[in-house]
């Protein structure tokens, strides 16, 4: 019983789950469904079903840039932290049951639409912020549409529409790398942060992509 207190007070993120970021974040009736999601899709400790802490702890973050860089920090592979975000999308969404589409991560492309126009690829706001919640777990795409109504997204009327159409439609399947095809390596001939993230991200949602015309 003493060891049981000793390891519950030095290790209590490991000990409860009431010590999850997510377990303040979300509401009860999600914590079940947010652990099942967890055990299901977050990559595992070598030799055992434990999900890494990282993942375990972080999934379920607010701010979807943050479990990503978290497992970077922990030296997980990006296209590990892409497949679980992908899984999780829709095993949360599984899990309860929810009538509204989820937001997809292999549908971050459509944020394209929201780019300066006149073939620019400079980022704005807003689809800074549209690219963020395609990362998201357990945001439906209605809410990601609304969050950038209030920031006045809406107001580029055809690019709002268009992307409206893209996260709805039919799913497609770019194999070419977008975003950040205007900058494809740095001055010492390396690959860049953000490139090595979208070949990532990429890889998971051609995976994916064959995945569903096999089945």
């Amino acid at each position: 019983m003493l060891l049981l207190i000793l390891f519950a007070f030095f290790f209590p993120q490991i000990a409860s789950p009431l010590n999850f970021n997510w377990w303040a974040q979300h509401p009860q009736k999600h914590h079940e469904a947010i652990k099942n999601t967890i055990q299901k899709c977050c990559p595992k400790y070598d030799g055992t079903s434990k999900p890494i802490f990282c993942c375990a702890d972080e999934m379920f973050d607010k701010a979807p840039e943050f479990p990503q860089q978290m497992c970077k920090d922990d030296n997980v592979e990006m296209t590990s932290v892409f497949t679980t975000i992908n899984c999780a999308q829709t095993e949360f969404h599984r899990q309860t049951g929810r009538a509204h589409a989820p937001t997809d991560i292999c549908r971050n492309y459509c944020c394209d639409f929201l780019m300066n126009v006149q073939g620019a690829v400079k980022e704005t706001n807003c689809s800074r912020k549209c690219a963020m919640a395609s990362f998201a777990i357990g945001k439906s795409v209605n809410r990601q549409l609304t969050e950038l109504r209030k920031m006045g997204c809406g107001a580029a009327k055809t690019q709002f529409a268009a992307l409206e159409d893209c996260l709805k439609g039919p799913a497609q399947h770019f194999n070419d790398i977008r975003r950040s095809s205007s900058k494809s390596a740095n001055d010492d001939g390396e690959e860049d942060e953000e490139m090595a993230k979208m070949r990532a991200l990429n890889e998971v949602c051609r995976q994916r992509a064959e995945e569903e015309q096999n089945s």
